[in-house]
């Protein structure tokens, strides 16, 4: 058995297999639709350089953190997570999770005028309010 195939069978499906039971909403997309980049394997992105679901994403920011984000906010919070930029894997790996469980912050709060508040890319208490989308 490949490496490949091993970590396939032992991590990545275990994954999916955990998030599933979380009521994530998984997409596997099959080989013959990303070898062809058909739309259906897209789901919404240009190419599949854009990791992140970004529709989805500023849906689920919306709905996590309230109306008082501003669209330029909601972009910036985005741009954090999609520029993270190590130099391994690993680092990578780890510096998204850190953010996505740390949260991040903008500059002002533009309804109470609270400066430098946290916005969550997650809801770890409510988790219907996260989108939990992820292409597999």
């Amino acid at each position: 058995m490949s490496n490949w195939i091993r970590e396939a069978k032992y991590v990545e499906e275990k994954f999916l297999e955990e998030l599933y039971a979380l009521k994530w909403d998984i997409h596997v997309i099959d080989d013959s639709d990303n070898k062809y980049r058909t739309d259906k394997a897209l789901l919404g992105r240009t190419s599949f350089k854009e990791v992140l679901l970004t529709d989805r994403l500023t849906s689920a920011i919306r709905r996590i953190n309230g109306s008082w984000l501003k669209d330029e906010q909601v972009k910036e919070v985005i741009s954090t997570l999609s520029n993270i930029n190590e130099t391994s894997l690993f680092e990578n790996n780890l510096s998204t999770t850190q953010l996505l469980i740390e949260n991040t912050s903008v500059d002002l709060n533009h309804d109470t005028g609270a400066k430098s508040p946290t916005v969550k890319y997650l809801d770890f208490e409510t988790g219907d309010n996260h989108d939990g989308g992820l292409v597999g």
